[in-house]
């Protein structure tokens, strides 16, 4: 069960992650990636938590979209649910 300080520290610590790569000029470790990639999903919120948030706090957080993100070749690409 993931405690509110873990997803807390999940977001910031992803937030900082992605600054990092963003400004990464030697070559990426992908396996390096995967793996600190992993380690920050493991708390981080799930769409359930998103609704609950947008629930108690609308000028904050807004309900999450029904979307899927799948892997086409190199990219990532988003696919309404249902759709």
């Amino acid at each position: 069960m993931t405690m509110p300080e873990e997803r807390t520290k999940a977001i910031t610590e992803t937030r900082q992650f992605l600054k990092t790569l963003l400004g990464a000029e030697d070559e990426i470790l992908w396996g390096l990636v995967r793996t600190v990639a992993s380690q920050l999903l493991r708390h981080f919120p799930e769409d359930t938590d998103l609704r609950m948030s947008a629930s108690a706090l609308p000028d904050v957080w807004a309900p999450p979209a029904d979307v899927i993100y799948t892997p086409r070749g190199d990219v990532w690409s988003d696919e309404v649910a249902g759709g």
